[in-house]
């Protein structure tokens, strides 16, 4: 969705002709009693590109139509119209019975952008379908209430769905929060593997002073893709301090080879920046 096309503000001050010199009357017609669904998209974007009185009542009330996909695009026109009666149209759609529908207008919603559309969108992190909860993943992502955001995620993170975790996770780390450390600490006990090095990853965004010792810990993972993801973070970020420790797990018996091979690498990495002249 391109997030750089402003709203359309709505003019108070238009009024319609009574006789339909400027075509609402016959746009709204078309909306409300049209029959075929482009006929009646193409009136919805002229009404919502028009912005008068009669336009804004007009789309408000084509939002209880009862075809679904009607719904679905339609929010998603209405979206870009700035006025209270259509964003409550918008946040209302959000909570719409048909999933299609609230995927969509948890997407419009991301021209909203305020606090109100965040807490609608969040309430969607424990819908019934998985691909509403992503959308909503991904429209929390692109919100500017980062706060808010991570007081959000962070209470969803236990989603019986590894992907939505993940995603979760993955949004925590670039609010850049320090609120998203400890709830991204605690995703190291997950059970999904990719769910623990997505909140590796992320703890390197938002913890840059403890990365080194979260990464050690993460040495420990019986995960070999964790594993290898906390030696690149000690390879970004660890000093000659931690030598001793990379060597003990590089002599362990049970590392395996390509474990081995990625320790010494980051050990000639870290030898190697220590000795440039400062």
């Amino acid at each position: 969705m391109n997030m750089s096309k402003q709203q359309k503000s709505f003019d108070p001050t238009a009024q319609p002709s009574g006789d339909g010199e400027d075509g609402t009357d016959l746009l709204v017609e078309s909306l409300l009693g049209e029959s075929d669904l482009n006929a009646r998209l193409q009136s919805a974007r002229a009404l919502a590109e028009s912005g008068n009185r009669q336009a804004v009542c007009s789309l408000v009330k084509a939002m209880g139509d009862r075809d679904y996909i009607f719904r679905a695009k339609l929010v998603k026109i209405i979206s870009r119209v700035s006025h209270p009666s259509i964003t409550e149209a918008v946040i209302a759609a959000i909570g719409d019975d048909d999933p299609y529908v609230r995927k969509s207008a948890i997407e419009a919603a991301q021209n909203i952008n305020s606090p109100e559309s965040v807490k609608a969108i969040a309430r969607c992190l424990s819908d019934e379908e998985i691909n509403v909860r992503e959308s909503a993943v991904i429209a929390l992502e692109r919100s500017r209430e980062a706060a808010l955001v991570v007081e959000v995620l962070s209470a969803v993170l236990s989603d019986s769905h590894w992907n939505v975790r993940r995603e979760c996770v993955e949004v925590l780390g670039k609010t850049g929060r320090a609120e998203a450390v400890e709830p991204l600490k605690r995703m190291f006990t997950d059970e999904d593997s990719e769910v623990r090095r997505s909140a590796l990853l992320a703890l390197a965004n938002v913890d840059k002073d403890g990365i080194v010792e979260t990464a050690l810990a993460g040495l420990n993972d019986r995960d070999q893709s964790v594993v290898l993801e906390a030696l690149y973070l000690l390879g970004e970020f660890g000093g000659a301090q931690i030598i001793p420790v990379l060597e003990e797990r590089m002599h362990r018996q049970e590392s395996r080879a390509i474990v081995k091979s990625s320790i010494s690498q980051v050990i000639i990495r870290i030898n190697s920046r220590d000795e440039r002249p400062r």
